[in-house]
């Protein structure tokens, strides 16, 4: 924080987060804000040691971050999982980490991310503040915009995009009509049968860079080989 000036509103904040117990250090040099900074980097190499790590994004109002934050430890518990849970406070931006054992994220992991989905929708946030839906999130998509406003945004992709050859997959499932993963109550089973979707939706979101490389390839043929049959 450079000037006398800059520093008066992270003051008043600082002031609010203690009173409420909250623990707070300001930098007020450039050396001690590159250490902080260093500390916020530094998470996910931690994390790496402890496992696999699915790294996910929901945003909400910030005046339900409390809320959110004590959701998630609920889903620790409920579900055996460890959810480190890093944030961009200024704009509701939540990061939490599911870690497990393995390269294929487990069933039980996709139960926590589905509870915390439905929490972040139902405190008036949504599925994804910084990542996108990519693969992953398609499945919930309807539960945030509803089955009518999927299905439209499918029919607008479909006049830019007939062969669904533009980066198929993405957001809605390849297959003709709506894929059951991505409809309303039927989103909420992880384990749908829908081949489209199962091919590549393990890779939807981030996995460590380390375990993402090898099965990102395999995703990318599969894709390519989608493609040259759509193509004849």
């Amino acid at each position: 924080i450079a000037t006398l000036e800059d520093k008066i509103v992270p003051r008043a904040v600082v002031a609010v987060l203690k009173a409420v117990g909250g623990v707070v250090e300001i930098a007020d040099d450039p050396v001690e804000a590159a250490n902080l900074l260093r500390v916020r980097r530094s998470m996910h190499p931690a994390m790496e040691r402890l496992g696999t790590t699915l790294i996910e994004d929901v945003s909400v109002p910030r005046s339900a971050m409390p809320a959110m934050f004590e959701v998630i430890a609920r889903i620790e518990v409920e579900h055996g999982v460890i959810i480190p849970t890093v944030a961009h406070a200024g704009d509701g931006n939540l990061h939490p980490n599911f870690i497990f054992e393995g390269d294929e994220v487990p069933e039980h992991i996709w139960n926590a991310a589905d509870a915390m989905f439905l929490a972040a929708l139902q405190l008036g946030g949504t599925l994804t503040g910084e990542h996108g839906i990519g693969l992953l999130k398609r499945r919930w998509l309807a539960d945030e915009l509803g089955d009518d406003q999927v299905q439209l945004q499918r029919d607008i992709a479909a006049v830019f995009d007939p062969l669904g050859i533009l980066n198929p997959g993405k957001v809605f499932c390849p297959a003709s009509g709506l894929c059951t993963q991505s409809v309303g109550v039927r989103a909420r089973n992880p384990s749908n049968s829908c081949t489209n979707c199962s091919d590549v939706g393990l890779l939807g979101e981030q996995l460590h860079p380390r375990h993402r490389r090898d099965r990102s390839r395999q995703a990318l043929r599969r894709l390519h080989r989608r493609r040259r049959h759509l193509v004849r």
